[in-house]
């Protein structure tokens, strides 16, 4: 890279595209461009956690962090025909959220807009990169934690890995559906070992407090290095999301569920999220959704989504600790059917490559 090397602005906004493609884009630079600057602006998410500010300032290169009410301030400035006057040369790049923010900030920086995402949109960015056109930047997270993180087990022993998600409602659902089903597992076999993966997001005293409120004592241990977890563990469990894709790429046999036990905390998407607080009409909407979910079943897991085929369980409803766990305990004896998902999930490869590539054509747009 030339020296008027320029400020690369990351716009993304939940967890899952901050670890998932926001990190592997940073660690890209820092192994093939080490005199880059990287400035990360939050947007506004209905899934955020809240904490995800305090991992963005500990990825390779970054300068600064600006959470979601600043960024969208900005944002809003440079749809107003507001102008950053510097002499920095900044390239945006959306990586998920809504592009609202990323043509904003574009317009108030003066800067080209970029953008990455799973499929194809309409969009007034210079270029849209898609999975398709370049690979899954979640196969370069995977290539750059395997060789920087330390993959020892977190127990000797043979264990079940479950995970909850990274909000409070999550957790408040989640969990104690957790703590009776593993209850009720040990009961039936005493050799069960159970680990709770945590969310990345949970640091400090954020991790203290996730401890005090919550009861954890049916779990063995508790693990927030995914890459060491996923990969020694028997099989795991977990609601949809990105860490399905995660268990992928580590190829870790799993099942996915979605607990209608507390139906108010499932989080919608979109214009969807926002009716969903309405009194009255958000309950109705909850319900029909559910209905939908029951009736329809519509792929939920991203391995069963990507390549069509519903070859990993998914399983909604109302769980007991029983049934949860007979759902488990039936999983992990039936070797078979493990043996066939790992054949599936070989078509998951880490790798560095579409890190890479999306920054390659990006600077041979901008000519640097």
């Amino acid at each position: 890279m030339k020296t008027n090397t320029p400020i690369f602005t990351l716009i993304s906004s939940g967890p899952g595209e901050l670890t998932n493609w926001v990190a592997p884009i940073c660690h890209a630079l820092k192994e093939d461009h080490k005199d880059a600057i990287i400035d990360i602006m939050l947007t506004p998410c209905q899934f955020a956690s809240g904490l995800e500010h305090i991992m963005a300032k500990d990825l390779p290169l970054v300068r600064t962090v600006s959470r979601p009410k600043e960024t969208f301030k900005l944002g809003l400035k440079g749809h107003l025909g507001k102008r950053h006057l510097s002499k920095e040369r900044h390239i945006v790049l959306f990586l998920g959220g809504d592009p609202f923010y990323a043509n904003g900030i574009g317009k108030y920086l003066n800067a080209p807009v970029y953008g990455y995402a799973e499929k194809e949109f309409k969009t007034k960015f210079k270029k849209l990169f898609t999975r398709d056109q370049i690979g899954d930047l979640m196969a370069s997270k995977i290539a750059y934690n395997l060789e920087s993180k330390d993959l020892t087990p977190p127990t000797e022993d043979p264990y079940f890995l479950f995970l909850a998600g990274s909000r409070k409602e999550h957790y408040h659902n989640i969990l104690p559906i957790y703590q009776k089903t593993i209850r009720y597992i040990k009961t039936q076999d005493t050799s069960f070992k159970a680990i709770l993966l945590c969310s990345p997001f949970l640091k400090g005293a954020a991790l203290d407090a996730f401890k005090a409120t919550y009861d954890l004592s049916q779990f063995d241990s508790l693990s927030q290095n995914t890459e060491a977890a996923m990969t020694h563990a028997s099989g795991l469990i977990t609601i949809p999301g990105t860490n399905t894709a995660e268990a992928a790429y580590l190829q870790t046999p799993m099942i996915v569920m979605v607990a209608l036990n507390k139906p108010s905390v499932i989080t919608l998407k979109g214009l969807a999220h926002f009716i969903s607080k309405i009194p009255i009409i958000g309950y109705l909407l909850r319900l029909l959704i559910i209905a939908v979910l029951l009736l329809k079943k519509p792929l939920l897991a991203l391995p069963n989504i990507l390549l069509n085929e519903r070859f990993i369980q998914e399983r909604i409803g109302y769980f007991s600790g029983k049934h949860l766990g007979t759902i488990i305990l039936e999983f992990e004896t039936n070797p078979k059917e493990k043996k066939m998902i790992k054949k599936k999930l070989e078509a998951f490869k880490p790798d560095k490559t579409p890190a890479k590539i999306l920054i390659q054509k990006i600077l041979k747009l901008e000519q640097l």
